[in-house]
């Protein structure tokens, strides 16, 4: 079997050797304090949305339709659902008032990257404030160092490209994951690394 120091050499390798590594003392103090506000901004823009934005409705009954174990929290209405259905209803609450916090250069990553990371570690159970505050400040390094460094023409929704990234980073802390496991994590994510900017600037969108 291939061992990640055998593959040639990709950037994933480097995601996932970032990830893995990462330890709550080694995160820096500003770091830390960036994701436990993003994680409390992210749950208010959540519970705001679920009162003010009429198609949040609409995902919440979509996501109680689909039904399926009830391992995680639905916020805003209540309710549980599996965790990649919580993730999305809580994805959907988090970005539906555009009031999700963003980075100095742009681009929403704390809505993608939050949600994801609570319903993975609400399935997984007995995960720590520390566990969860790193991978959250994980995946936000991550995001962060992705959106420096990729030009942006309007064309691609950079927050819904980059963010895959981030999400996956954190949840694959969040589970503990080793270089090979985050490394086919990244892998899959990218398969699903998409979206355009249609959504936002079409005509009636």
């Amino acid at each position: 079997m291939t061992e990640p120091q055998d593959l040639m050499p990709d950037l994933v390798q480097d995601f996932a050797a970032f990830a893995v590594g990462a330890e709550y003392d080694s995160v820096p103090d500003e770091a830390r304090d960036k994701a436990r506000k993003s994680l409390l901004d992210t749950l208010g823009v959540c519970l705001a949305a679920s009162g003010l934005e009429p198609a949040a409705r609409g995902m919440h009954a979509i996501v109680r339709e689909h039904g399926g174990a009830p391992d995680c929290t639905l916020l805003g209405f209540g309710g549980r659902a599996p965790a990649m259905m919580a993730a999305m209803n809580n994805g959907a609450l988090a970005h539906c008032l555009d009031y999700d916090d963003q980075t100095p250069w742009g681009q929403h990553c704390s809505s993608s990257i939050v949600p994801a990371a609570l319903a993975v570690a609400e399935r997984q159970g007995g995960v720590s404030g520390r566990t969860l505050i790193t991978a959250i400040a994980v995946g936000q390094d991550l995001f962060a160092r992705m959106r420096r460094n990729v030009a942006w023409k309007k064309d691609w929704n950079l927050s819904t490209v980059l963010a895959i990234y981030g999400a996956t980073a954190a949840c694959g802390r969040v589970m503990g994951f080793d270089q090979r496991r985050m490394i086919a994590a990244f892998s899959a994510a990218s398969q699903s690394s998409a979206g355009v900017m249609e959504l936002v600037s079409g005509t009636g969108s």
